[in-house]
């Protein structure tokens, strides 16, 4: 799940979009395992697993990314 995410993060050139990818691949990827291994119900298993993938990716990294892009050239990353 996380490849697949990364991968299609980085397709994305929208930075808006860009925290989507992990928050819908790992949001109904990983309740699938989870759903399969410990029986656990799929779709709370997918609003919680989205919504913390939403904290992580939006609400922490998007601030991040915008940060890194407007500092490209003082941090040296271009």
């Amino acid at each position: 799940c996380t490849l697949i995410a990364a991968y299609l993060t980085y397709k994305v050139k929208n930075p808006k979009l860009a925290p989507l990818p992990p928050v819908l691949i790992n949001a109904f990827g990983v309740s699938i395992y989870l759903h399969l291994l410990f029986d656990l119900p799929y779709w709370i298993t997918v609003l919680y697993i989205g919504i913390g993938e939403v904290i992580a990716c939006y609400i922490l990294g998007y601030p991040l990314l915008i940060l890194l892009i407007k500092n490209k050239k003082r941090l040296r990353l271009e």
